[in-house]
């Protein structure tokens, strides 16, 4: 489910159009500001249901401009979780 929440664009969802994030605002942009976006994809996760705490890592490349990284959750049971962010 976080990974479906970090893909989401605001407006997609058809019933919850106030869920997602404004990638097209941010993260299309030249040069997106890294900070920016470690804040909307961690609020985002801390948003599905079971998610305790949030880190996000991530790595800009250059080359084809894309943002790679991960997400490592913490569940409310006390489980680790890592989940891959490609192709931001």
């Amino acid at each position: 489910n976080v990974a479906n929440a970090f893909r989401l664009f605001t407006n997609d969802a058809y019933f919850f159009t106030d869920k997602g994030i404004p990638h097209f605002l941010v993260e299309l942009n030249a040069h997106p500001k890294l900070n920016i976006l470690r804040s909307r994809l961690k609020k985002v996760a801390l948003q599905v249901e079971g998610v305790k705490d949030c880190e996000i890592n991530l790595m800009a490349t250059d080359e084809d401009r894309a943002l790679n990284g991960y997400a490592e959750l913490t569940l409310i049971n006390g489980e680790k979780i890592t989940v891959s962010i490609t192709g931001l």
